[in-house]
């Protein structure tokens, strides 16, 4: 008879854990040659076929991991003469592997000479990872995500090698088309900082786009998250993108949208649905404390956009938004902190956001245009009870909200009792 006493052991199946084929990226040359240097078309070229591409040896099946260790110190510019191949899943592009890199990418993809529609990297298959690098000049958009489940984190997309100043690519920073993709992430490692590109800095686009994820990132501004460094607009959810989520409750999911010429962030289009933006800095720097120079609205939501959800009742989930209008574009009045604008606007929901003071609730950071701003939109939520009621530091609101949600009177900063000595009484989820 079986001792009971004994231990069964508990057979499981096996996991896929084939361990990922590697290649070395050697030198920033574009050629494909027998020449003891491994560029990156090589290295692409070989991960996608898993045949030998001139120095590289055939990878064979599975997962491919693209390292650097280009020879020299310093930062590095691989200037591709041509679009370089996209890469067709499994592929990770790892720049934070060279020598030298702590943070500051050492890695530079300069389009200036790839041609007239050149995109930079372009994400197919699937599985795909970019991390470390510095994408700029290119005359399409930097990073195209094409396919479902890639990652893109801790890179530049539009700056020059200081990280400081504008190289941007010529249409979006980084275009998203498929699903349930990651831009940033919640680890200081991995965020991205967007800026100086001629389209929005990120545009998520599309009926497949759904599930995305951005976080923890800067969009409009340099490296430090201070200045500004502007895209065309900040971040666009449109054409049917549904279910995306910017930001989250969690602190180090908040992305920083500030500085950029047109709006900041923008949710457009019938048949874009269930989208929600939790936990940012919208129009304020990473300080929380100062608007960049820009223009544009805030968050607008337009044209038949329906049931995305801007802040929460949640502690953590409302938005700091603010500064817009000071200086505004040419041609278009100040803008607002948040706009529901146009028939079939609706269904959205506002609740919990800051509108128009900081961080610390200490001090106004104006929207010239007004707080919060209906244009024709019906049937949205904005407030409600408790922390869902939004705070709002401006005037020009549009009429009936106070009844929802907490309209500081005006000069609301000098009443030090009430507002500057116990700024938590203010309300709203939005958590510095």
């Amino acid at each position: 008879m079986p001792d009971p006493r004994r231990t069964r052991l508990a057979v499981e199946p096996l996991e896929d854990r084939a361990v990922p084929a590697v290649i070395t990226v050697t030198g920033t040359g574009d050629t494909v040659a027998r020449d003891r240097v491994v560029t990156l078309r090589e290295a692409i070229t070989a991960a996608n076929t898993r045949r030998a591409v001139g120095d590289v040896p055939a990878p064979g099946a599975g997962p491919v991991v693209i390292r650097f260790a280009i020879p020299g110190s310093g930062a590095h510019t691989i200037s591709p003469k041509s679009p370089l191949p996209p890469l067709r899943g499994k592929i990770t592009l790892d720049a934070t592997t060279e020598p030298g890199y702590a943070g500051t990418p050492l890695v530079r993809l300069d389009g200036s000479a790839a041609g007239a529609k050149a995109d930079g990297l372009v994400l197919l298959g699937g599985g795909n990872v970019v991390r470390g690098l510095s994408v700029q000049r290119f005359k399409g958009n930097g990073i195209v995500v094409g396919s479902d489940g890639n990652t893109v984190a801790g890179s530049w997309v539009g700056l020059d090698a200081t990280g400081y100043r504008k190289a941007g690519n010529g249409g979006a920073g980084v275009l998203v088309t498929g699903a349930g993709n990651t831009v940033g992430g919640t680890r200081p490692a991995d965020k991205m900082v967007v800026g100086g590109n001629t389209g929005a800095g990120i545009d998520i686009s599309g009926e497949r786009a759904d599930r995305n994820r951005v976080a923890g990132s800067f969009v409009g501004t340099d490296a430090t998250g201070f200045a500004s460094v502007p895209n065309g607009s900040g971040l666009v959810i449109r054409g049917g993108a549904d279910d995306n989520r910017v930001g989250g409750t969690d602190r180090a999911a908040r992305n920083v949208l500030t500085g950029n010429t047109a709006d900041q962030l923008r949710i457009s289009g019938s048949g874009t649905t269930g989208n929600v933006v939790e936990g940012n800095h919208i129009g304020i720097d990473a300080t929380g404390e100062a608007a960049s120079q820009q223009g544009g609205d805030a968050v607008r939501v337009e044209a038949g956009a329906t049931r995305n959800r801007v802040g929460g009742d949640v502690l953590g989930a409302g938005n700091l938004i603010g500064g817009m209008g000071l200086w505004p574009a040419k041609g278009r009045p100040p803008g607002a902190g948040v706009v529901l604008d146009g028939r079939g606007t609706a269904g959205n929901t506002v609740q919990g956001n800051w509108v128009g003071l900081t961080a610390r609730g200490l001090a106004p950071v104006t929207d010239r245009g007004g707080g919060i701003v209906i244009r024709g939109a019906t049937g949205n939520t904005v407030g409600g009870s408790g922390r869902a009621k939004n705070v709002v530091g401006d005037g020009g609101n549009s009429a009936g909200l106070a009844k929802s949600n907490n309209i500081l009177p005006a000069n609301w900063y000098f009443d030090t009792i009430r507002y500057i000595g116990r700024p938590d009484r203010l309300g709203g989820s939005f958590r510095a």
